[in-house]
């Protein structure tokens, strides 16, 4: 007999299994309440950005989720999910050059929406969100990168 309604699977597949799959997958560890993770490269300016033909926003998009995943991967912070908590996101960009406000904030534009699309995020709406930018010059010797630091709300 199906069972389309539970959120629970039918009993003879639990006892099949031996134990219930989202039972084992959730996290034992308290949620964190802060993460600083590194990426390797500077986010772009909203002038590179802004009217680029689709195909390179898309490897854009895509080259900023991989950072993105494998920084997480680096600081073994795989299940900092945090639904129905607030954030507070600086981001830090160390580049060659320096950009103008506007420019900084429409570039980290695409590394917030993959944020959210991996669910360190709620929203990006102010309701959920409170961005902070910030930007300085390379020093001699050190590679373009960019620092990102969430903390999140602590619920009473």
């Amino acid at each position: 007999m199906r069972n389309y309604g539970s959120k629970r699977p039918h009993p003879a597949r639990v006892a099949a299994y031996g134990v219930f799959v989202r039972d084992v997958l959730r996290p034992t560890s308290p949620p964190r309440s802060s993460l600083t993770l590194r990426l390797a490269e500077a986010t772009p300016s909203q002038n590179e950005t802004t009217g680029a033909h689709w195909n390179t926003i898309q490897r854009q998009r895509a080259l900023w989720h991989g950072l993105l995943l494998q920084a997480i991967g680096d600081t073994r912070a795989w299940d900092c999910r945090h639904h129905n908590r607030k954030a507070r996101v600086r981001i830090e960009r160390v580049g060659k050059g320096t950009f103008d406000y506007g420019n900084l904030v429409g570039g980290c534009k695409v590394l917030i929406d993959r944020l959210v699309l991996r669910g360190l995020l709620v929203n990006d709406s102010p309701e959920w969100l409170t961005e902070e930018y910030d930007q300085r010059r390379c020093v001699k010797g050190e590679a373009p990168h960019t620092v990102v630091t969430i903390t999140w709300e602590t619920t009473p």
